[in-house]
């Protein structure tokens, strides 16, 4: 059983410039300590059996994020059915209770909810069930797919960031990419209707405004993702703690501007 603890990296845009706020990550080694603001925290392991349970989506427990069958992603390692989120689910649902002081000077109960739902979306099919999750893409086709959810004046340091790692080879992404995972000969399960993903709980926790005036959202997620190590069938167990800050654009979209995913994992 391997535990890691991970930093990934933070990035805030302000009106007029560009700020690396934190990039720093644990060394490759079990039970490493975190980087300079990370600590180590051991995931708790999640009963299931990934091959079965996969089907469902669900690994039952706490894990009460509903999901359902997304779309099938085709990648370098062969297809996937990646997962979705039920929409009636509540980690789309705004919660009043946690919203701090001068968000809804700013922000409408409607656009909070909208922005809160492409938070949630982008952050499962980009961050965590993503096909750079594992290597089977390149960081120049996750960023070419990405770049425009992002605003322009980071485009360049967003791309310096995708697949980057530290001086011990240590990712320092803001995507769940879990590089470490080829050396030891694990691989995520593939296959046209076969989910990687195979349960998750995810909910926000705050909402804020900055001073900028862009909104901010806090979430913490934990996922279980199967895995195959030769005949082993194994899991992948991923606590995260996100938080997105976005504008919203004339033609009512949605851009970050922030954007920052610390996660701890254990491997059985």
């Amino acid at each position: 059983m391997g535990k890691f603890s991970k930093q990934g990296a933070l990035l805030a845009v302000g009106l007029s410039s560009l700020i690396l706020l934190a990039s720093g990550c644990s060394a490759s080694t079990v039970e490493a300590v975190g980087g300079p603001t990370s600590t180590v925290s051991a995931v708790p392991a999640v009963s299931a059996t990934p091959t079965a349970a996969a089907k469902l989506f669900s690994v039952g427990g706490s894990l009460n994020t509903k999901l359902i069958p997304g779309v099938t992603v085709k990648t370098s390692k062969g297809a996937y059915l990646q997962a979705a989120i039920d929409p009636t689910d509540k980690v789309f649902q705004y919660d009043p209770k946690l919203v701090e002081a001068g968000v809804l000077d700013q922000w409408s109960v409607e656009d909070i909810t909208a922005a809160q739902k492409f938070m949630v979306n982008f952050a499962l099919t980009e961050l965590i069930d993503t096909p750079l999750n594992g290597q089977a893409e390149t960081p120049d086709q996750w960023y070419t797919r990405n770049v425009d959810k992002f605003l322009p004046i980071w485009h360049e340091d967003l791309r310096k960031i995708i697949g980057s790692v530290d001086e011990n080879g240590e990712s320092t992404s803001i995507v769940t990419e879990q590089a470490w995972m080829a050396a030891k000969g694990i691989e995520y399960r593939y296959g046209a209707d076969q989910p990687r993903m195979i349960g998750m709980e995810m909910a926000p926790t705050k909402y804020a405004v900055t001073p900028e005036g862009y909104l901010s959202i806090y979430f913490n997620a934990l996922f279980v993702m199967s895995t195959e190590e030769g005949t082993a069938d194994n899991q992948i167990d991923t606590n995260s703690n996100m938080q997105f800050a976005v504008l919203k654009t004339e033609d009512g979209s949605f851009v970050f501007n922030e954007a920052n995913n610390n996660y701890s994992y254990n491997h059985h």
